[in-house]
């Protein structure tokens, strides 16, 4: 696998992670406002998000275990494919279990800065972006 091949993956990964912590913002206030509708979406949207991670992290499996050693890489990868095959035994209590500590950690670990980014979100077909 070519280097740039891992850094795009490593990439993707960042910003679907940055993507999650947006849908859970809109998951709150969903729940508070109690608009069912809009909070299915964003859940919907975090699970094909953590679904996302998972498929770029067994494309680079090895050398992510390599690198960062203290994420368990192989359980992510687990999850992917429980989204994929079993995604009728999908629990809703333990996806956001994952949201909690586990995603906070694959975060720090690759440093993806959610607060500073919030403020600026780069996306296809953003005007207000210069990047």
């Amino acid at each position: 696998m070519s280097p740039r091949e891992y850094s795009s993956r490593v990439s993707d990964i960042r910003d679907r992670i940055f993507r999650i912590r947006q849908c859970e913002q809109l998951l709150l206030r969903a729940e508070q406002e109690n608009h069912t509708q809009e909070f299915e979406t964003a859940y919907d949207a975090i699970l094909y998000n953590l679904l996302v991670i998972g498929e770029a992290v067994k494309s680079i499996y090895l050398q992510l275990s390599a690198d960062y050693h203290e994420i368990n890489w192989r359980e992510i990868a687990r999850l992917r494919d429980v989204l994929v095959h079993q995604y009728h035994q999908v629990n809703a209590e333990q996806v956001f279990q994952i949201l909690d500590e586990p995603l906070r950690q694959l975060a720090q670990a690759l440093r993806v800065d959610t607060a500073s980014k919030a403020e600026h979100f780069c996306y296809p077909g953003n005007t207000e972006c210069d990047c």
